[in-house]
């Protein structure tokens, strides 16, 4: 029986499977990079590490600090919230 003439079909057995996209990559080779556009990719590479770093840098001198003033704080609502500050630098928030 075919699936158009039963009534009780299901779907999956109705769908019709989508074209297949072969030759897709032998058509389209990718384009080698030239060395210019590789030295603009690492140059950006570098200054993406370099960003990274110096972020990376600041959260720890900023949790640094915090540990420091942990000590000094008198009230359970002030140590709250320099905990609260060091979660944040931990988890980059």
């Amino acid at each position: 029986m075919s699936c158009a003439a039963s009534t009780t079909c299901g779907a999956s057995s109705c769908a019709t499977s989508a074209p297949a996209l072969s030759g897709f990559g032998q058509n389209h080779p990718a384009p080698k990079l030239t060395e210019e556009q590789k030295e603009a990719l690492k140059k950006k590479q570098e200054v993406r590490e370099e960003k990274k770093r110096q972020e990376r840098e600041i959260r720890y001198k900023a949790w640094a600090d915090t540990k420091a003033k942990l000590s000094d704080a008198t009230s359970k609502k002030a140590k709250l919230r320099l905990y609260a500050t060091l979660l944040k630098l931990r988890l980059h928030l």
